[in-house]
């Protein structure tokens, strides 16, 4: 989605798989603005609309913290 000349919106529905919990894709959906340079399009910010940490903790996919 175009914002003015230089800036745009993408947005994006990403997904993937766990062994530990078979075939069920767990999905999230993120924002990105990017201004549109001469070389190449930069992030300029990032918006995550759902707490990823959290949602894969709740189906029992902690990360291994290392100590």
């Amino acid at each position: 989605m175009p914002i003015c000349n230089e800036y745009s919106m993408v947005v994006v529905r990403w997904g993937v798989t766990f062994e530990k919990i078979g075939t069920k894709q767990v999905e999230f959906d993120v924002s990105y603005i990017i201004q549109e340079t001469d070389i190449d399009p930069k992030i300029i910010l990032l918006i995550s609309h759902e707490d990823e940490e959290a949602a894969m903790k709740k189906l029992g996919l902690q990360p291994i913290r290392k100590t």
